[in-house]
């Protein structure tokens, strides 16, 4: 009797998996390199022949401070004392302006590991002008806290300076995890020296009394 041509497929079938797997197994006895012995991310930095395991980095920044709480006075656009209007809290914002970061290294043997001390230095600075133009008011929102009468003021203007350093020393290590692309995880410490000023002036201060009475021509707060 014939074999059925449902049993010669799955024969067919049979011997062709077989003989896949004796082929890959073959090629991974030849190259000596099991699946199991490769590095799962080896190491991305550059090795340098007969040279020191010490390196230096150096950053030129372009930052922009960002900082929340700096409001000082609330502008609105109405003409009468006993309605607020529309306006809002303007705040001083800073600028771009240039740093740096400068960075010592070390290149560990084990693992290609390194370790490295960063400093940061940045400073910043802004400002903004308010004045009333007749249609409207300005509130001054950083006034003497026991003061209880509701101050206007002509003009207004806040000045915020800004000085960071930052130490960072850090442990981590470069490795590939693609043909493309290669990362650095890292740990490590950080302390900050973060130095900030601001003054804030307010001319022409009156409140609400008889006939709005002048309390300061110069009301300056630090």
């Amino acid at each position: 009797m014939g074999k059925s041509p449902l049993k010669i497929a799955n024969a067919i079938a049979l011997a062709t998996v077989a003989a896949t797997s004796w082929l890959c197994a073959d090629t991974a006895a030849k190259d000596n390199q099991p699946v199991t012995d490769t590095v799962i991310n080896p190491s991305g930095r550059p090795h340098v022949k007969q040279g020191a395991n010490l390196f230096v980095t150096a950053d030129w920044l372009i930052w922009e401070a960002n900082e929340t709480g700096l409001g000082f006075a609330i502008k609105t656009d109405t003409d009468s004392f006993s309605a607020l209007g529309e306006g809002g809290v303007k705040s001083a914002e800073f600028d771009w302006e240039f740093g740096f970061r400068v960075g010592l290294g070390y290149n560990m043997g084990h693992d290609d590991w390194d370790l490295r001390l960063n400093w940061t230095w940045f400073q910043d600075q802004g400002t903004e002008h308010l004045s009333t133009d007749g249609d409207d008011f300005l509130y001054p929102s950083v006034i003497h806290p026991t003061s209880s009468s509701t101050y206007y003021a002509t003009d207004a203007e806040s000045e915020i300076h800004l000085h960071l350093n930052v130490l960072d020393l850090e442990m981590g290590r470069w490795m590939k995890v693609s043909k493309w692309l290669t990362i650095r995880p890292h740990a490590g410490l950080r302390t900050a020296w973060i130095y900030q000023r601001n003054t804030i002036e307010y001319d022409d201060l009156f409140y609400l009394g008889e006939g709005g009475l002048l309390a300061f021509d110069e009301y300056e707060v630090n």
